[in-house]
């Protein structure tokens, strides 16, 4: 089953990134992060310049705890340049990270194995130590409504909301490709095998999810932010993104105090 999910999630990422090319040719925490800088609509938050951001200028970064705008008009704006990170929906929602938590497993963060998106990673990546982060935020959604080009089944997919870590060592995932959701609480009720990822949102709602990803614990110590959109290709993948002020081993190091 968890092969299965996987590939359903990196199916529709490669087919929407085939699509693309035809058509184109993180208070504690947060206070560390560095300069804030007030734009239309996104407080943008300075960092040192990373591979990550090798379109700083136009993209739209925040820090933990900081709501993150998802307008897709103003995505649209870098179809010109191919900067476009894309969204499954038409209109604005707003996006803000809350908390994030390394765990050494699915069973440690309190998932049950009953559960439909259980793992056992080493089932998946072979002679790799994965270690499970664990991402809550807060979606709202403002005036957004899906988009009938992704399809007409009147949800969103969760699929575009990843976690990209630089210069990722992972033999699985191409360098800096942001990684696809392992784990989702929010699915629809009744889902069949194929909405797993499927979630609901009218509009004026705003909902609290728990989104899971699988990370090689070599990786824990590179830069990493939380990033929306479907588009895979870089830099667009992480045009809109919520920054850590520390790595993920940092993190894992903090709670462990907490």
């Amino acid at each position: 089953m968890r092969k299965g999910l996987r590939k359903t999630s990196t199916v529709f990422l490669l087919a929407v990134a085939v699509v693309f090319a035809l058509v184109l040719g993180f208070k504690e925490i947060q206070q560390d992060a560095g300069v804030a800088l007030v734009s239309s609509n996104t407080k943008k938050v300075m960092f040192e310049p990373l591979m990550l951001d090798s379109n700083m200028e136009n993209s739209h970064i925040v820090g933990l705890n900081d709501p993150l705008l998802l307008c897709s008009n103003e995505d649209r704006l870098g179809l010109a340049d191919g900067y476009v990170a894309y969204f499954d929906w038409v209109g604005s929602m707003r996006v803000t990270l809350l908390r994030v938590a390394i765990y050494d497993s699915m069973e440690d963060a309190g998932i049950d194995s009953a559960d439909l998106f259980y793992c056992d990673p080493s089932t998946i990546y072979k002679g790799c130590k994965m270690k499970f982060v664990l991402c809550d935020i807060v979606l709202e959604n403002i005036d957004a409504e899906p988009d009938p080009f992704y399809g007409d089944s009147g949800y969103y997919n969760i699929c575009s909301f990843r976690l990209a870590i630089e210069g990722i060592s992972s033999t699985f995932i191409p360098n800096c490709s942001p990684l696809s959701v392992d784990y989702f609480d929010g699915t629809i009720p009744g889902a069949t095998p194929h909405q797993l990822y499927y979630y609901s949102l009218d509009k004026g709602e705003a909902k609290q999810f728990r989104l899971g990803y699988f990370v090689d614990e070599v990786d824990l110590f590179k830069p990493s932010a939380f990033c929306i959109g479907i588009n895979a290709t870089p830099p667009a993948d992480v045009k809109y993104q919520i920054r850590f002020a520390m790595t993920l081993d940092m993190l894992a190091s903090r709670n462990s105090r907490d």
